[in-house]
C-alpha cells in the first residue's frame, strides 16, 4: 500500500535522528571571497571623498588656531609671561640644573635673613586686601652656579595680585649661595613658599 506523502513528512521528521540545523543556508556562505575582493578593488564613493575633502579646511583652521601668538613669540627673554595670573618670567638657561645636590643653595646669611627681607620688601596686594584673600605662593626659581637668581615661576598661585608680588620679591632678592655638588658649584632648582597673611 502506498503511504500518502503528508505522512512520509511525518514518518521522517519524527523518526529522523540527524541534528535540525537552525540556521538557514545563507549564514553559511563564505564571506571570504567579497572581502578578498573589496581589498583588491577599494571603491570610494562620492560623499566619502566630499568628506574627506570637507575635513582638510577644519583641520587646517585648528591648525592655524593652535599657533601661538607671534607678539608671544617675540617676546625678549627674561621679560614678564602672565597667563591666567600664573605668571612666569623666563631667562635662558645654560648648564644642567639639578633638583636634589649635596649641598642645598641658602640665602646669604641664612634663612633668618631671608625672613628680613620678605617682611620689608613684601607688599600685600590692594586687591587681595579688598577681597580678604591670604595663603601661601608656591615659587619656583634657580639658584645658578654663580648665585644669581633666574627661571622663576609660580608653581601654585591665589591670584589678585599675590602671585605678581611673590615673583617680584624672588626676582629682586640678593644673589644666594650656590648649591653643592661633588665640591663644585652647581644650579639647583629650589621651591619656596611665600605666605600672605593679613592681620
Amino acid at each position: 500500500m502506498p503511504v500518502h506523502p503528508f505522512l512520509r513528512t511525518i514518518q521522517t521528521t519524527l523518526f529522523d535522528t540527524r541534528p535540525a540545523l537552525l540556521t538557514n543556508s545563507f549564514f553559511n556562505k563564505s564571506q571570504l571571497k567579497p572581502r578578498i575582493q573589496m581589498l583588491i578593488n577599494p571603491q570610494t564613493d562620492r560623499q566619502a571623498l566630499w568628506r574627506y575633502a570637507l575635513v582638510l579646511p577644519v583641520a587646517t583652521l585648528l591648525l592655524m588656531c593652535s599657533q601661538k601668538d607671534p607678539l608671544e613669540q617675540a617676546t625678549p627673554a627674561g621679560s614678564r609671561i602672565a597667563a591666567n595670573d600664573a605668571v612666569q618670567y623666563k631667562t635662558p638657561l645654560s648648564g644642567e640644573i639639578f633638583t636634589t645636590v649635596e649641598q642645598n643653595p641658602i640665602p646669604q646669611g641664612g634663612i633668618a635673613v631671608l625672613g628680613d627681607y620678605m617682611q620689608n620688601n613684601l607688599h600685600y596686594p590692594e586687591a587681595a586686601q579688598k577681597a580678604n584673600v591670604g595663603g601661601k605662593v608656591f615659587v619656583s626659581f634657580v639658584v645658578m652656579a654663580d648665585g644669581h637668581i633666574t627661571d622663576v615661576q609660580v608653581l601654585k598661585g591665589i591670584g589678585f595680585g599675590c602671585d605678581a608680588e611673590a615673583v617680584r620679591v624672588v626676582r629682586t632678592m640678593p644673589n644666594w649661595v650656590p648649591g653643592r655638588q661633588n665640591g663644585r658649584a652647581v644650579n639647583v632648582k629650589f621651591n619656596l613658599p611665600i605666605l600672605f597673611a593679613l592681620q
